[in-house]
């Protein structure tokens, strides 16, 4: 069987791929690790209303690559911004480069996704292929279905499947590097 991380992008590549949203498929994935990634963010007050925003939806791994300062987590404005999601930025890690985020178990089944759209066509960008996020869950639910039992329909162990989405700075979004260590771009 091909590795988790293949079968998923597989299926988003496929154009048959595509699947209905119905509301009674709505149920946690188990077996996915989530990161929220800030690249080169500049305003404090930004860095702590993503932990709030993302402690509200139940998410809990933030992580800045090259923020404009270093000790943006213990800024004031960033606590202030996070208004009850402190936890969130005492968890929260600052690497240096891309390359530092996942290394040994957490470098396995990784999906890096892209967010947000290209909003000057004038720019030279790398090609990307953009997904509806809808769709793009649709297919990881569609992929943890098919690997939650072998064929004789026992349940057997799920693999992790690790997720990071990027988002870039507040100014200029993405550059080129970034847009082209991602899978996918969401948007």
């Amino acid at each position: 069987m091909k590795p988790l991380r293949t079968r998923v992008m597989t299926l988003m590549m496929s154009s048959s791929s595509v699947r209905s949203f119905h509301s009674s498929s709505v149920r946690p994935l188990t077996n996915v690790n989530t990161k929220f990634v800030l690249i080169e963010t500049k305003h404090p007050w930004n860095v702590g209303a993503a932990a709030r925003a993302l402690k509200n939806m139940g998410f809990k791994d933030l992580a800045l690559i090259r923020p404009n300062d270093d000790r943006v987590l213990g800024r004031k404005k960033c606590i202030d911004g996070a208004s009850g999601a402190v936890d969130v930025l005492n968890g929260a890690k600052i690497y240096d480069c891309f390359e530092d985020l996942f290394k040994g178990e957490d470098a396995k089944n990784v999906i890096i996704c892209g967010t947000g759209m290209p909003v000057d066509m004038s720019l030279d960008r790398p090609k990307q292929r953009y997904v509806a996020p809808r769709r793009f869950f649709d297919e990881i639910l569609a992929v943890e279905n098919e690997t939650t039992a072998d064929s004789s329909g026992t349940r057997k162990e799920q693999e992790i499947i690790n997720i990071a989405f990027l988002f870039g700075n507040e100014r200029f979004g993405m550059n080129s590097g970034d847009m082209e260590k991602c899978d996918v771009m969401l948007g």
